[in-house]
């Protein structure tokens, strides 16, 4: 399993931001609201969490059984201990 799932070399900023710009249009929230919740210093409602899921063509449920397993993948990294 890999611990390490940050995929930003994937894409330049740039293009993220207009990735981002674009959802939060069809999610019809605010970018910086949008850039908030990936951050996780905001949590999305739940008619929030349903638009981005609709804006991406995603099921609610898909969408919340994915960020299921990023977390316990996280988790289990976590636990894990390296020596140094």
């Amino acid at each position: 399993m890999k611990c390490w799932t940050h995929r930003s070399s994937e894409w330049s900023y740039s293009a993220f931001a207009s990735r981002r710009e674009v959802l939060s249009g069809l999610a019809d929230i605010g970018r910086t609201h949008l850039s908030a919740i990936e951050r996780g210093a905001r949590k999305p409602t739940l008619e929030t969490f349903f638009r981005i899921g609709e804006a991406l063509g995603v099921r609610p449920s898909v969408l919340l059984a994915a960020i299921e397993e990023e977390l316990a993948a996280r988790a289990s990294c976590e636990d894990r201990t390296f020596p140094v």
